[in-house]
């Protein structure tokens, strides 16, 4: 299991254990582990991670299936990744908060902001931001924006209002 959702030859491991259930046998693992018993041949896989894992990392490696070969010599490298979060900010013309409620679409979830909004708990990546609605008299140049978070990193997004 490695710790920051990319491929580098000298990946950090991650401190974490869990359940990697292989052909319907469950495996404990932990940050490196030698299965033994492992079903040749190629098999349905399961990860299940301790409780409240998935609230601090998200999995960047998807895996269904494993092909263990007759010497049983099989490599599995499961990527996760630190959450992310997102900071964004609505500003009026004036630079200051727009304290009246807008209505955002965060990667198909809505959300009612007054002058700010912290998203934490994100998956890294490229995530979409759409105005959904303005108060009365309001517009904004572009209704989409794109972030795109590091793993484990902090973004800000504003988002500029101006009066019609």
């Amino acid at each position: 299991l490695n710790g920051n959702g990319s491929r580098e030859l000298e990946e950090p491991l991650l401190d974490a254990s869990g359940v990697l259930t292989i052909g319907g046998r469950p495996f404990r693992v932990n940050s490196q582990t030698i299965l033994e018993g492992v079903p040749s041949g190629k098999s349905q896989v399961v990860l299940s991670m301790e409780k409240g894992f998935e609230r601090l990392y998200s999995r960047t490696t998807e895996i269904e299936t494993v092909e263990v070969d007759e010497k049983g010599d099989t490599r599995l490298e499961i990527g996760f990744a630190k959450r992310s979060s997102l900071n964004i900010s609505i500003i009026d013309e004036t630079g200051d908060y727009l304290y009246e409620v807008v209505s955002l679409n965060v990667d198909g979830v809505e959300f009612q902001v007054f002058g700010l909004i912290e998203l934490v708990g994100l998956v890294f990546g490229e995530h979409l931001v759409e105005v959904v609605d303005l108060p009365k008299g309001y517009v904004v140049s572009d209704n989409f924006r794109t972030v795109w978070l590091e793993p484990g990193s902090n973004g800000d997004l504003t988002i500029s209002v101006e009066k019609e």
